[in-house]
């Protein structure tokens, strides 16, 4: 009898081994990164109806048809300095957004320019090859992400240009006293810095980047970046990494809409809810 019983002991453990190598083969390729956030949930939940970065005004039209929140249009116009959303002389092109079409994950096209966009394992742009209307190569940029899921470096290569290496330095998440995040363009190199100290503010005070509706790293001003790297409207997608959390130096105005403060100015871009 004891026999039979170390066998079915034995049997229990090989089940149970099977089982164990069955949920741990199982796991995801990537595991969940800290601080990820679903940035398209999180912001048509802040209520975001549209941006404006200077004059321009993009609207943003969610698709709510399928499992998860898409945007699948973005209307462009051009808004008064002081004047609502309300007010916008509306440019007859929008940029337009689809998805999974042949080789590509996003397509997106605005004035001209066809822009492929392959996605990594964690959603986040891998590749963007830009192409005008006649095919003619436009640009073609690389992403990188480090272990928090930041955008890391990024390679742009222009027809007749040499290539560009752009690497993004941050400061620590959990340190509370480092304030910049530098930019810096190869060759050279020349560097941006992007202080996130409030202006106005004493020691290392920052704001929260409420619902993340601010794109921090275009307050780099690096040309390369701001032209070829970060689409603002991309940016929507959560395409380019894990969003900042603190808001950049600038002049920074918040209400409170719908009972939670609201990040409605930064710098001379606005946000619209």
């Amino acid at each position: 009898m004891k026999t039979y019983y170390d066998i079915r002991r034995m049997g229990a453990g090989i089940v149970f081994f099977f089982i164990f190598l069955f949920f741990c083969g199982c796991e995801s390729r990537m595991p969940p990164l800290p601080g990820r956030v679903s940035l398209l949930d999180t912001i048509y939940k802040s209520g975001l109806t549209g941006y404006a970065i200077d004059s321009v005004y993009t609207e943003l039209a969610y698709d709510l048809s399928g499992k998860n929140i898409r945007l699948k249009a973005l209307r462009k116009g051009i808004i008064g300095a002081s004047s609502g959303s309300n007010s916008v002389t509306w440019k007859s092109e929008e940029a337009v957004i689809s998805y999974g079409s042949g080789y590509a994950d996003i397509i997106y096209s605005y004035k001209g320019i066809r822009s492929e966009i392959v996605l990594n394992e964690s959603y986040f742009a891998e590749s963007v090859i830009s192409r005008y209307s006649d095919g003619a190569l436009h640009s073609n940029v690389d992403y990188t992400y480090n272990a928090w899921g930041y955008l890391d470096r990024v390679r742009v290569e222009r027809p007749g240009q040499e290539a560009v290496v752009i690497i993004y330095k941050y400061p620590n998440p959990e340190a509370e006293n480092v304030n910049d995040i530098l930019i810096e363009e190869h060759p050279g190199p020349t560097v941006y810095r992007i202080t996130l100290t409030a202006k106005g503010g004493s020691g290392a005070e920052r704001q929260d980047n409420d619902a993340y509706v601010c794109n921090v790293l275009r307050f780099g001003n690096a040309p390369v970046t701001n032209e070829y790297v970060i689409n603002p409207d991309l940016y929507y997608l959560g395409l380019y990494g894990i969003p900042w959390h603190h808001l950049p130096g600038e002049e920074v105005e918040k209400n409170a809409l719908t009972g939670k403060p609201a990040v409605v100015r930064v710098g001379s871009h606005r946000y619209f809810y």
